[in-house]
């Protein structure tokens, strides 16, 4: 870069400072993180290798409590005042984590030997190659390998050149060519259609468009249509060719034109768009309830899952018309909306192996019920009972493992954490929602309450290309955070609203803890909001009833009547367990 490096000091953050007031990090950039992590040497011993990382909350703590035997701190850039005041780390508030000079220069500086990125933004501006190149062990992908979240469009792409099951939209007129030409076929006994990427089966019994399944296996592939049921027959009834040719041309003077569209059209797993009209036209005929995301990126909220037309347009109109993401939504994906539960899966990778963490489900919209708009998330809990091992298993091997196996082969090889956000059916097959190349906030914080492992031993081995060699361990207790935010999020919100009786809080019972993140002091030395979320109260328990309980014993203590958070974090945990208790 350009620009000359600053001379940074590491001093730490004392209560009543003003600096994080007045600091110019975007918003969304203020979770970023420098520590040292310690290493073990031949003989046994522990000794400390300086380590930066970006990203906080839940990361600093962990990092922190389990670098090794030898107690070494944390740097956290820039910060904020509920890590400098918790002692977990030494907030470097002046350190601009979109310079990547003055990053490098305060690694060196300080003897850094490990560096873990966790926003978004600077990965997929290329911090991780900057300090890669000049030598310094980073725990995060490269820019390339970065726009798996930077880019849902590549995302896509990369799903559909390797077959991991994602989000499909079979546009509607292909659909209906389908069905008008096997109505045309003189012979429907032995109906073939050649179709690229898709496989289309029409069971007997099949009333007009009902019934089709779709798949989308690698290469071309064949159906075959053994009868189709004329309308007005009774289901099962196969019609002549010439009846279903008669029937069908009552509807389409020139009938014949549908088996040429067979031939030039194929089905597609999604559709791109930067014109709002042709977005428009295509909800139009797909109909709802159907998905519209920003292709970059969003903080979280630029994905609209649309029940209606109307939102859809409204969505459209959002991003390609108002401009609301700027350059993050000048290109939008439109694709199928899936039914099932949500959950989220995480993996620690080293360019060719990858090694699970625990399971964790969040809750992204706004209110309770999971009404209202989304959300970066309002709560979340470990472990998630709709991910059971076998499913674990499939997501590996069907998801997780084919993507890093890809990369590879693209010649991006992905080094740092894949958040898979996934959608899990009644057939209990999942499917890839959207990747995030970061730990996920808030579930990141119910993950490293569980985590018992040294988690700064993990990252270095990530970075060292030797994951196969490590193994975690976790708690089997589990952990829910809930969220309070500005009054307002995720729309406008005031800043500058005293938050009182943190303390008091955390000191509900040893098992609670709470993170900050967007908070600041004021001239008094109060905490106050300075961002939409604001805290993560996070709790452990013997179960998801004691978990919630003790999280939210803690919220009641807290003073903020700026804020409010969601009262049913949790529900379907407690669902699974009144169903496996009846």
């Amino acid at each position: 870069m350009a620009c000359a490096s600053p001379s940074i000091k590491a001093v730490p953050l004392k209560f009543g400072s003003k600096a994080f007031g007045k600091s110019s990090v975007p918003d969304h950039l203020k979770s970023a993180v420098c520590f040292p992590v310690s290493q073990t040497s031949a003989d046994g011993l522990c000794y400390p290798i300086r380590v930066s990382a970006l990203k906080g909350r839940g990361l600093t703590a962990t990092v922190s409590s389990t670098n090794g035997r030898v107690k070494v701190p944390v740097f956290c850039a820039p910060g904020n005042p509920g890590i400098a005041q918790s002692g977990d780390a030494t907030c470097i508030p002046d350190l601009d984590i979109t310079n990547s000079n003055a990053v490098i220069s305060f690694c060196h500086n300080w003897g850094v030997g490990l560096v873990v990125i966790g926003p978004e933004a600077p990965l997929v501006a290329g911090l991780a190659n900057d300090l890669v190149k000049a030598g310094i062990p980073t725990f995060g992908p490269s820019s390339e390998a970065a726009e798996l979240e930077g880019s849902k469009d590549f995302m896509k792409k990369l799903c559909d050149k390797y077959n991991i099951p994602t989000a499909k939209v079979l546009p509607l007129l292909f659909f209906e060519a389908i069905v008008q030409s096997l109505c045309l076929a003189d012979n429907l006994d032995q109906f073939h259609i050649s179709i690229s990427r898709w496989h289309v089966e029409v069971p007997a019994g099949l009333e007009e468009r009902a019934g089709a399944e779709l798949l989308a296996p690698p290469g071309a592939v064949r159906a075959e249509q053994r009868g189709v049921a004329r309308r007005g027959r009774r289901p099962g009834a196969v019609g002549d060719g010439a009846a279903a040719r008669a029937e069908a041309e009552g509807t389409h003077s020139d009938s014949r034109r549908w088996r040429g569209r067979i031939n030039a059209e194929s089905g597609e797993a999604y559709r791109t768009f930067t014109n709002p009209a042709d977005a428009k036209q295509y909800i139009k005929d797909q109909g709802a309830p159907i998905v519209v995301k920003a292709d970059g990126l969003a903080a979280g909220k630029g994905v609209v899952v649309a029940m209606t037309s109307d939102e859809a347009f409204e969505a459209i109109d959002t991003m390609l018309v108002e401009g609301s993401f700027d350059s993050a939504g000048s290109r939008i994906i439109i694709e199928e909306f899936l039914e099932g539960e949500e959950a989220s899966f995480f993996a620690l990778v080293d360019g060719e192996t990858a090694l699970p963490l625990e399971s964790a489900q969040d809750h992204k919209r706004v209110g309770d019920g999971d009404v209202g708009p989304n959300t970066s998330g309002m709560g979340a809990y470990s472990p998630a009972p709709i991910v059971t091992e076998e499913l674990k298993k499939k997501v590996m091997e069907s998801i997780i493992l084919p993507t890093v196996k890809g990369m590879a082969a693209e010649g991006c090889k992905f080094v740092g954490v894949l958040y898979a956000g996934l959608m899990i059916g009644k057939s209990g097959v999942p499917k890839l929602i959207e990747y995030n190349v970061r730990f996920g906030d808030p579930e990141c914080q119910v993950l490293m309450m569980r985590l018992e492992s040294d988690l700064a031993q993990v990252l270095l081995a990530a970075c060292q290309g030797e994951l196969g060699k490590v193994s975690l361990t976790w708690s089997p207790e589990l952990a829910t955070v809930v969220v309070m935010a500005s009054e307002g999020y995720p729309g406008a919100y005031k800043k500058g609203t005293v938050i009182k009786n943190l303390d008091e809080a955390e000191q509900v019972s040893p098992a609670v803890k709470i993170f900050h993140a967007g908070t600041a002091f004021d001239t008094y030395g109060n905490f106050v909001a300075a961002g939409g979320r604001v805290l993560g109260v996070t709790a452990k328990g013997k179960d998801i009833e004691e978990a919630r309980a003790k999280a939210y014993d803690a919220l009641d203590v807290v003073d903020w009547p700026e804020g409010f958070y969601r009262h049913d974090i949790g529900w379907r945990a407690l669902r699974h367990r009144h169903m496996a208790a009846h």
